[in-house]
């Protein structure tokens, strides 16, 4: 693998796609220690990435699936079984401007995915089925008619931890005891 062209986690694993190289269908899987657990074979729906293509630049794992697109500036996003298997191809597409996804991200509700050939350069919103929603584009970017190159995206996902989302059923409880003792 020369390099690295996009990185995502379920929070068990790293999952790695190859910057460029003869692999670039490929996601490498690692321990969150660093631990090589082999690879997945995904190639897109419209074919292999040819080896003169940098690679992919946009992966998502969200549940039991993988989000990456076709190659980099190359096509929509396909999304994959853990084991590689197409379950739809072109998952998320640009209906706007084209096919020139680059990152793709999911915030639990919605995926962003940058659309490097708008101009100005934007994001396209989909919902968790993959359907477009809108675009929002992002003015005040450093390049020439606001549009800059974004390669991978990540979105932070807050969720209560298990022992303190047990303290405030147990307080929640207590209260509805409380209040029948008086």
């Amino acid at each position: 693998m020369a390099g690295i062209g996009a990185i995502a986690s379920d929070g068990t694993s790293f999952y790695l796609t190859p910057w460029s190289g003869n692999a670039n269908d490929l996601i490498y899987r690692y321990s969150l220690t660093g631990t090589f657990l082999g690879t997945i074979d995904a190639t897109p729906s419209t074919g292999s990435i040819p080896s003169i293509w940098p690679g992919r630049t946009g992966l998502e794992v969200v549940g039991n699936t993988l989000v990456a697109n076709q190659g980099n500036n190359a096509g929509p996003y396909d999304q994959f079984s853990l084991n590689g298997t197409l379950l739809t191809a072109a998952f998320l597409g640009s209906p706007a401007a084209g096919f020139g996804l680059t990152g793709v991200t999911f915030d639990g509700t919605y995926y962003y995915a940058f659309d490097q050939e708008a101009v100005p350069s934007w994001l396209d919103v989909f919902d968790k089925n993959g359907n477009f929603v809108r675009t929002l584009t992002l003015n005040g970017l450093g390049g020439p008619n606001d549009i800059a190159p974004i390669e991978d995206l990540s979105a932070v996902v807050t969720t209560p931890e298990p022992t303190s989302l047990a303290v405030l059923t147990i307080g929640l409880a207590g209260l509805g005891f409380i209040r029948r003792r008086v």
